[in-house]
């Protein structure tokens, strides 16, 4: 079991980097894009 704990876990540079980016989006909620206006382009 402690194996695949440790292939689930993400490492803590991807953590940090995904909190960084939800604390940019918190303090300017303009700079986000809306997610169905984005999608229609792909």
């Amino acid at each position: 079991m402690k194996e695949k704990e440790e292939k689930n876990q993400i490492p803590k540079e991807y953590q940090d980097l995904v909190i960084e980016r939800m604390e940019k989006g918190k303090a300017n909620p303009k700079r986000l894009l809306n997610w169905d206006e984005v999608s229609k382009t792909l």
